[in-house]
């Protein structure tokens, strides 16, 4: 069987239902329908034919979900060729490493992707923008050269290649057949009477074999359609499910306990819904584990209604749930299917499904699956499901089988009624919350070379939820470099690491138990870490953070981001009111503790508040009262079109007076959200910036201003609201102004920000901060660097009024706007991204 055959077969008569849609977060869509989907695949695939691809050869896709990437798969199976799956998370040097490793003869990729690895990817072969219909890039070959050997070890057989840790030690590709996903998929849809009917709302990658099969796979073999959201936050995913009303709904055990959290938080907030969720619940929950009678989709509506009120299914995988959450959503009335399974036994093997709803195991094996018990209590399996091997590793995968029966590596047990129960995992792989998986060696490479360290050894720690927090159990070697300094060093090295990599807690050892062959004993450092029994050489983790620790790195920190002098910070010091920290330096220094202790520090500052205030709040959040925390920044106003006239009006009175240039404009993107940072000389820079910006580029710009501008009166208001200005109160700069800045980039706005942080005092560039930076990087925006000459001659900073004409010359004054070309923050750390804009604005000073 071929899987483009057996869809465009399903779907004959089908064509003009729609397949799959892409909503983005500005509010626009697109959608295919199967008959665009089939014509897109037939042009996408005469393509690769035409640039020397054949069927055998093996083409990557390494992109976000879209209907296009349902094109590209569809087109490399049309062609009888094997599309190799690449998680587009990944860094960009990771990316590159799979593609050479692939040995793949073209590559699909989209320009967002594009920009974390076209820098390091050095490849002979064609690589095609799957958003702008399969066009070549440009700076690859066009066409597979002559002189390429031919694949080698082509398998029409083998539809698809996924690269996972999985069950091994570091990602390998994973080879499934034709076959085996028609079958495991069809299995499943019929097993769980799924039809053409189903709405399918995605947030899980599709290079994901969960993805994969739940939402590529069985949405196209049956005639349903899916839904893609650009960006997978909550807010987005609230209003996919407001707007698309899905029926099916697959994501992982965190997300759940999220939603859960929320639905819980919204029930409490008033006592006559909190009374009534007490006495319904339990008894709902009871009812419909003895007698199988759905009662809380009756009396829980309003819990329904957040998930768009249509949901049939709600799909769990790819990390264990928890038994107080999977006991939540069957008590209020959801019908759910929890399975086990990993990429090299295909999705599903074991499931929760139908009336056999447990939440305390993983449930039985699906049709045709074959389970078993080593004697080690290993989980064994056997079905016509499995991969058909390791991408050449010929001995990773005779290890993973024993006499045909797969080894999963986790630990098991059976209960009287015949329903499998996680008891443990042999192997040493960490799955996290998320279901992402990952080795403890992909972690101790990514901290490798810290100074002061003689051993770094990771371990998976598993938690009450059932999945991992990343431990690292340190060695100190001779330096006598302090733990402190060792710390510091590890934060540093932190900001430059994959989300998914983040250390949960840290612990200074005197020795790692190891084996005679000298590997460490992972097994005994967890237990040292769960039962806390071992004398640490002062530990550091979220919970027993040392005073004196955080009391240092709260020092560094001012002093870093307020440019001031170590010596005069102690205790008592009032940082906002005794040294002056500007807004751009409290936002900078709030996102950064946030990012070294996990804690939401919104609402702390303030102008009294001590450096002993702040490090104590570290140490102890939960002791800070929550109405202490209640502080929050308005957002922008709304532009009006008055705002545009009166606007104009201003632009054309400054060219009256002044002899005004803009540069490179055209540099500005019109589609995506983007940041300008531009030096800051003058009161009247935002005007400079944008005297040639239309009607709606203006009415969709805004900037970072601070709260002190922002006032009662008339005038200030009016301003504020022709400036779009987002007020930055630095008592309370926390996480409040940086999600208003967020929220204003996803609606694909601009935003003006000076990152010097203050005007200059002699109109030279002043040092950068790195809230930019790090805001682009959150958002995935490009940053505009942008430099303005000539307006510190007209407005310095100590006039109250600026200069209308220049007498001594007797002409006007001029000024010069130059725009520079976009810098991407894709892979780039704060710091690194932070320098190039500076690069840039430095190379513009001296382009007047």
């Amino acid at each position: 069987m071929n899987i483009y055959s057996l869809i465009e077969k399903n779907n004959a008569d089908n064509l003009q239902k729609k397949a799959c849609t892409y909503s983005q977060d500005n509010g626009t869509k697109r959608s295919l329908s199967y008959q665009d989907l089939f014509e897109q695949a037939a042009i996408f695939s005469s393509i690769l034919v035409d640039r020397g691809i054949l069927p055998g050869d093996r083409v990557a896709i390494v992109a976000e979900n879209s209907p296009e990437w349902n094109v590209a798969y569809l087109a490399i199976l049309k062609l009888k060729a094997t599309a190799v799956l690449i998680d587009a998370s990944l860094t960009g040097e990771e990316i590159t490493k799979l593609i050479c490793h692939s040995d793949v003869r073209a590559t699909y990729t989209s320009p967002k992707i594009l920009a974390k690895f076209a820098h390091c990817l050095e490849t002979a072969v064609p690589v095609f923008d799957m958003m702008n219909q399969s066009q070549a890039v440009s700076g690859f070959p066009k066409q597979v050269p002559l002189t390429l050997e031919k694949t080698a070890d082509g398998d029409q057989e083998v539809a698809t290649i996924i690269f996972s840790s999985g069950t091994t030690r570091s990602a390998k590709g994973i080879m499934h057949t034709h076959d085996a996903l028609i079958n495991s998929t069809l299995m499943c849809t019929t097993s769980n009477q799924l039809n053409r009917n189903g709405r399918y709302l995605s947030v899980i990658p599709n290079s994901h074999i969960y993805g994969l099969v739940c939402l590529v796979l069985a949405p196209m073999l049956l005639g349903a359609d899916s839904f893609y959201i650009e960006s997978m936050t909550a807010p987005a995913i609230k209003v996919a499910f407001d707007d698309y009303q899905p029926t099916i709904f697959p994501c992982v055990p965190k997300v759940f306990d999220l939603f859960k959290t929320q639905a819980l938080l919204t029930i409490n907030s008033r006592k006559s819904t909190a009374v009534m969720f007490k006495l319904l619940f339990p008894l709902c929950l009871l009812i419909r584990k003895k007698f199988n009678l759905n009662l809380g989709k009756i009396f829980f509506k309003s819990i329904h209604q957040a998930f768009g009120g249509q949901i049939d299914i709600l799909c769990s995988a790819g990390a264990p749930m928890s038994e107080e959450t999977a006991n939540f959503y069957l008590g209020t009335g959801f019908n759910l299917l929890i399975t086990y399974g990993a990429t090299e036994t295909n999705i599903p093997t074991i499931g929760n499904r139908g009336n056999n709803l447990t939440a305390d195991t993983c449930g039985k094996p699906y049709n045709a699956v074959k389970i078993k018990l080593s004697d080690s209590g290993e989980i064994l399996i056997k079905s016509p499901y499995t991969m058909k091997g390791y991408f050449r590793d010929s001995a990773a995968t005779e290890e993973a089988f024993d006499k045909g029966w797969l080894k999963t590596g986790d630990i098991g047990d059976l209960d009287a009624s015949g329903n499998y129960r996680i008891i443990g995992r042999s192997k040493e792989n960490i799955i996290l919350g998320t279901g992402k998986k990952l080795t403890p060696e992909e972690v101790e490479e990514a901290y490798g070379g810290i100074a002061g360290i003689a051993e770094f050894v990771v371990a998976g720690v598993p938690t009450a939820n059932g999945y991992d927090d990343v431990h690292a159990f340190i060695v100190r070697d001779q330096s006598q470099l302090t733990k402190e300094t060792i710390l510091q060093k590890i934060a540093e090295k932190s900001t430059q690491t994959a989300l998914h990599m983040k250390l949960t807690k840290i612990h200074f050892l005197a020795d790692i138990p190891k084996t005679t062959l000298q590997k460490p004993k992972r097994y005994l450092l967890k237990r040292i870490a769960l039962e806390e029994t071992i004398a640490l050489e002062n530990s550091l983790t979220e919970e027993t953070a040392s005073t004196k620790n955080i009391e240092q790195t709260v020092t560094r920190l001012i002093a870093q981001h307020g440019e001031i002098d170590s010596n005069r910070i102690t205790l008592s010091t009032k940082p906002f009111l005794e040294l002056g920290l500007d807004s751009l330096a409290a936002i900078n220094l709030a996102l950064e503790l946030e990012d070294i202790y996990l804690i939401n520090v919104e609402g702390i500052f303030n102008q009294d508040m001590t450096v002993a205030d702040l490090v104590g709040y570290l140490q102890h959040p939960d002791k800070r009262q929550q109405s202490e925390g209640n502080h929050s920044e308005t957002g922008p106003k709304v532009k009006k079109k008055i705002d545009y006239l009166l606007f104009k009006a201003a632009c054309v009175l400054a060219r009256c007076f002044y002899k005004i240039t803009v540069k490179n404009e055209q540099t500005i993107p019109t589609n995506s959200g983007y940041i300008i940072c531009a030096n800051h000389v003058s009161n009247l820079d935002y005007l400079w910036l944008t005297v040639n910006f239309k009607k709606e580029q203006f009415l969709t710009f805004y900037c970072m201003a601070k709260q002190e501008v922002v006032n009662k009166a008339a005038i200030s208001q009016l301003l504020t609201r022709i400036c779009g200005m987002i007020p930055i109160n630095r008592d309370q700069a926390g996480s409040s102004s940086l999600l208003h800045c967020k929220d204003t980039l996803k609606a694909n706005n601009g935003l003006l920000i000076h990152p010097e942080g203050t005007r200059s005092k002699s109109g030279q560039l002043g040092t950068l901060k790195k809230g930019a930076a790090m805001l682009a990087i959150d958002s995935g925006v490009p940053i505009i660097p942008a430099y303005i000459h000539g307006a510190y001659d007209i407005y310095p900073r100590g006039n109250k009024l600026p200069k209308w004409f220049n007498f001594s010359k007797m002409s006007k004054y001029p000024v010069e706007v130059v725009y520079g070309n976009p810098i991407m923050p894709h892979g780039l750390t704060a710091k690194e991204l932070t320098k190039q804009v500076e690069t840039a604005m430095m190379a513009l000073s001296h382009q007047s």
